[in-house]
């Protein structure tokens, strides 16, 4: 007996956020895994439709599709939390600066550990600004193995008719 469309897209959740998940690991973008975390899968039944409805943390945006140079400054507080996954230390700006002429300077009295990590948070603020975030495109990459003909595929034949899978990114 053939499974039935809902049947088939449940089983297909997971194999989509697995391939969403070994994407982002691929491409080095797990810290504290909380994208991967924050991904999940809601099946909606309407009418005569089914929507498959694909939901992650709001950041994935810009892993995805990364940031392009001279953009907006990020907000310092998105930065603290970037540092604070990232686990990144703040020790070498709390002891030390450069000064203009490029060399390493010790400073007399050390930063407060808040305003060590508000630099910080500045300075790589800044550098994304500047330089930019290269693309990882973990998205298309995720289902470039075939997942969406597999899943039409399945759909077919449960169905016996021809299935269209729309694919929304917003």
């Amino acid at each position: 007996m053939q499974d039935s469309p809902r049947k088939i897209l449940e089983n297909y959740k997971q194999i989509i956020i697995d391939a969403l998940a070994d994407s982002l690991e691929k491409n080095d973008r797990i810290a504290q895994g909380l994208l991967v975390q924050s991904i999940s899968i809601n099946i909606r039944s309407f009418a005569t439709n089914m929507v498959m409805e694909i939901s992650m943390a709001d950041y994935w945006k810009y892993v995805d599709g990364g940031r392009r140079k001279g953009a907006k400054m990020p907000p310092i507080n998105a930065m603290l939390k970037h540092i604070a996954n990232r686990g990144i230390n703040y020790k070498g700006i709390q002891n030390s600066y450069r000064n203009k002429k490029g060399q390493l300077v010790k400073r007399k009295k050390p930063l407060a550990k808040e305003k060590a990590l508000r630099t910080l948070a500045y300075l790589i603020g800044r550098s994304i600004s500047k330089k930019g975030i290269k693309p990882t495109n973990f998205v298309d990459e995720a289902f470039d193995n075939n997942i969406l003909d597999n899943m039409s595929r399945d759909l077919s034949t449960a169905l016996g008719r021809e299935i269209l899978i729309d694919f929304n990114l917003e």
